[in-house]
């Protein structure tokens, strides 16, 4: 059975009794800030908002304390592109593990600047779309397994897990079997790992046949999907 979030999370905790505001927008934010080709790692990786973690992580955290100076509670980690799937693109699909394990490390080193018995801050592992629908008829957006689906998001879970992250967040995902694959690999990288976090999702909203199948997901997969509670966003600013 995969693990489930134990009793003892201090993310539910804090949610039970006040509103959390998350973060911004991280990659508009990264975006903002007067970044070079070397501060990507080289002009060949120009663009790469994720390869920022690894490249420029003062960037990065920079980000990350703007908004926890201007109040949120929980910030997010820049992994949102960051399964194998999309580091492939970039040809870093084997450093997987390393930068979503150092995204959420540092995430949690800035928050614990911040944190106080009274007021813990909190970091959301962010993981978004893989940029293939499965429910799909699309010779090319829908030409994917499921169960490889699967296993590319629990390696960028777990190491999300793995570098300190409160919870997971599975955001911006257009086709509910994707969102689902994306929880099955979260839960088998809680069952490695032996121990869990809460999962909040994005709910997509369909409003008709026309609207499923714009997004590759019938109404069935979607009754499936449930979302998290989520709070207001703020705006960063570059240092």
């Amino acid at each position: 059975m995969p693990a489930r979030p134990t009793a003892a999370s201090a993310y539910l905790d804090a949610l039970h009794h006040r509103v959390l505001v998350f973060d911004g927008a991280m990659g508009t934010s990264l975006q903002s800030c007067n970044l070079t080709p070397e501060s990507y790692g080289g002009a060949e990786l120009e663009g790469w908002i994720d390869g920022l973690t690894l490249h420029s992580p003062d960037v990065v955290a920079g980000i990350h304390r703007s908004f926890l100076e201007a109040g949120c509670d929980v910030v997010e980690t820049n992994s949102f592109q960051a399964s194998p799937l999309r580091l492939a693109e970039w040809r870093n699909a084997e450093r997987t593990h390393e930068l979503n394990a150092r995204a959420a490390a540092l995430a949690r080193l800035v928050c614990d600047e911040f944190s106080s018995a009274g007021k813990p801050r909190f970091v959301a592992g962010s993981i978004g779309p893989s940029g293939f629908l499965p429910s799909s008829d699309d010779p090319s957006l829908g030409n994917i397994r499921f169960e490889d689906l699967v296993e590319t998001f629990r390696v960028q879970a777990r190491g999300l897990v793995e570098g300190g992250a409160d919870l997971l967040i599975i955001e911006t995902q257009q086709d509910i079997l994707e969102t689902r694959a994306a929880i099955f690999g979260a839960r088998a990288a809680f069952t490695d790992l032996g121990r869990a976090v809460p999962i909040q999702c994005s709910a997509l909203t369909l409003t008709g046949r026309s609207s499923a199948r714009r997004r590759g997901s019938s109404s069935r997969a979607a009754s499936r999907g449930r979302a998290g509670p989520r709070g207001g966003r703020r705006r960063a600013r570059c240092r």
